[in-house]
């Protein structure tokens, strides 16, 4: 490995180890699940198993 990524990989834990990157680790989270909450109320949503270009233009075609 990279010496200079492995001190990168040591600042960065360094930070988010400390109580100020802990709450903002929490914090991100809330904010993700927030999206996901208004995606599946508002518009519907259930599921996000659509693979391939010709299923998501049927899915949204529906």
């Amino acid at each position: 490995m990279s010496k200079m990524f492995v001190e990168k990989r040591q600042a960065l834990y360094k930070n988010i180890t400390t109580q100020e990157g802990t709450l903002l680790r929490v914090n991100r989270s809330i904010q993700v699940e927030g999206a996901f909450g208004v995606l599946k109320n508002d518009y519907n949503f259930n599921r996000f198993l659509t693979r391939g270009k010709t299923s998501v233009k049927t899915s949204v075609e529906k």
